[in-house]
């Protein structure tokens, strides 16, 4: 009887096409996961500094100007875009260079039910 020790050349490579099959199919998926997760964390952060900045502007009683934007963005918000997109206050919205103006917060889909 002969001793075998180990795997022979074509199980090694079975296993390796195997794997490289399995890697072209999940990279493509965890990465554009990563990519969705990203823009759903800046889309939900700029909607609530967009409602607490406007809110400030009513409580005090004042007009919005880029510069008292700036200063409020600084001192209560820390990263708004995970991507290090520019955020930007115009017509009342908040926008990021990043992710664009779409906005995802009055979603609704056909059963009336909004999209969250």
């Amino acid at each position: 009887m002969l001793n075998k020790k180990g795997f022979s050349l074509i199980e090694v490579l079975a296993v390796l096409v195997v794997m490289s099959i399995m890697s072209t199919v999940a990279v493509p998926v965890i990465t554009n996961i990563v990519k969705n997760a990203k823009t759903d964390v800046c889309h939900s952060n700029s909607f609530e500094l967009e409602r607490k900045y406007n809110e400030y502007l009513n409580i005090q009683g004042t007009f919005h100007t880029e510069v008292r934007f700036l200063e409020y963005k600084e001192q209560f918000f820390d990263e708004i875009c995970p991507s290090g997109g520019e955020i930007t206050f115009r017509d009342g919205r908040v926008i990021c260079s990043v992710h664009g103006e779409e906005d995802y917060s009055d979603e609704v889909e056909e059963n009336g039910v909004p999209f969250l």
